[in-house]
């Protein structure tokens, strides 16, 4: 997924590219998520990142850190806030969110499930980049991860935690024996 290069992926290629000018990175955003397997099995992809859970059979996976989940609501929304703000107690916002087949999706409906809340959509953005720009122009609230709901922020949205939190483990799936030396490079520059 090219959400889960965000953050620190993004300084984790910058720090190979350093190491390893010569070398071309390629990122694509890969959707739906259950083709990744077959791309790498087939030699059209070396390395993935994904959030985790991830089914991968006679795949490697390694989990890098942890995407958390904020609330990002319109800055004159009239609602009683609080930070950390409460999953079972959302304002009654539309949200802004991404397609079903996204797994940050999934996740955030689940724990919104697990809580006892129900939301209604007011949008439904295929570019998760833009969704903030929605929340910021009043369409609706979002559960956006901290470092596009900081973005958000910048452009007048309101962002806080919640309780309880909205997490998701990613990290990187690859074949280690189809592994080019390049590839072999870049996961070495990884943390253990």
């Amino acid at each position: 997924s090219a959400h889960v290069a965000e953050g620190p992926v993004t300084e984790l290629i910058g720090s190979f590219r350093k190491q390893y000018p010569g070398v071309v990175v390629r990122l694509a955003d890969l959707r739906p998520v259950d083709v990744i397997g077959s791309l790498i099995r087939d030699g059209h992809c070396e390395i993935a990142f994904s959030h985790f859970p991830f089914a991968a059979a006679g795949l490697t996976t390694r989990v890098l850190g942890i995407h958390e989940y904020w609330l990002v609501v319109p800055h004159d929304a009239e609602i009683d806030w609080r930070d950390p703000f409460p999953l079972d107690d959302l304002p009654n916002i539309p949200v802004v969110g991404l397609p079903k087949e996204s797994s940050s999706r999934t996740v955030i409906e689940k724990a919104l499930q697990a809580a006892g809340s129900r939301t209604i959509m007011s949008a439904v953005v295929e570019q998760r980049e833009a969704v903030g720009a929605f929340v910021v122009e009043g369409v609706g609230m979002s559960f956006m991860e901290r470092t596009l709901a900081e973005r958000a922020a910048v452009g007048g949205a309101r962002i806080c935690t919640l309780d309880p939190p909205i997490t998701v483990p990613y990290g990187v799936i690859y074949d280690e024996a189809r592994l080019s030396p390049a590839g072999r490079a870049f996961l070495d520059t990884l943390a253990p």
